[in-house]
């Protein structure tokens, strides 16, 4: 082996595999069952359009990804609404003192899920409008991960107001909500530019999210 070279890494072990295996069969049962019963225009699908912001309580988030979210919430947890909104997430997590998130799960009071973005932070790293709207919508979609999987092994802070944030997530889990946006995000490119190339168009589908 030369100097310059690295070890590979090592094989993950088949409970990883397995937790990647349940998350992916997930990802793709919520959506295609969101996507069937999607009131768009027959021979179309969901997509994760770049600006098409759905304005709710003041608050601009991708209207597919909004009620993706809201669907996840009805058939997870069995309530009829989901919230979502901006506020500041310094020190939200009490061991991460000092650091500020992008995003995070919180509880309200009647149970319901409010996922909260740190518009101001995340703005200062991405100024490019497109870009965060992309950014915004991955988030969503990483909190909802949390809220099909783990939402019962999280446990209620120090609340603010009327809801409190759900702390405690493994790293495990970190990565199994990402790997739950990405697959999402997939699904959804991959819909669209299989049914561009049905229609005849060409693959126009990768400025979409």
């Amino acid at each position: 082996m030369s100097s310059g070279a690295t070890a590979p890494s090592p094989e993950p072990g088949p409970e990883r595999v397995d937790a990647h295996t349940r998350v992916t069969v997930m990802a793709y049962k919520l959506w295609r069952d969101f996507s069937a019963n999607y009131p768009e225009p027959l021979g179309t699908a969901p997509v994760f359009r770049v600006g098409e912001l759905h304005r709710r309580a003041g608050v601009g988030i991708n209207k597919v990804a909004f009620e993706f979210y809201e669907y996840c919430a009805r058939m997870s947890l069995g309530v009829a609404r989901a919230d979502v909104g901006y506020c500041d997430l310094l020190g939200v997590a009490p061991d991460q003192r000092g650091t500020r998130a992008a995003s995070w799960l919180w509880k309200t009071g009647v149970k319901v899920p409010m996922i909260a973005i740190d518009k101001e932070y995340v703005t200062a790293l991405v100024p490019r409008d497109d870009q965060r709207d992309k950014i915004f919508t991955r988030l969503l979609l990483h909190e909802v991960g949390h809220v099909v999987f783990h939402w019962k092994d999280l446990r209620p802070g120090i609340p603010r107001g009327d809801a409190a944030p759900l702390l405690g997530a493994t790293v495990e889990q970190e990565e199994e909500a990402w790997w739950f946006a990405s697959s999402i995000v997939g699904l959804a490119v991959g819909d669209q530019a299989r049914r561009l190339r049905a229609g005849g168009a060409n693959d126009a589908a990768w400025p979409e999210i």
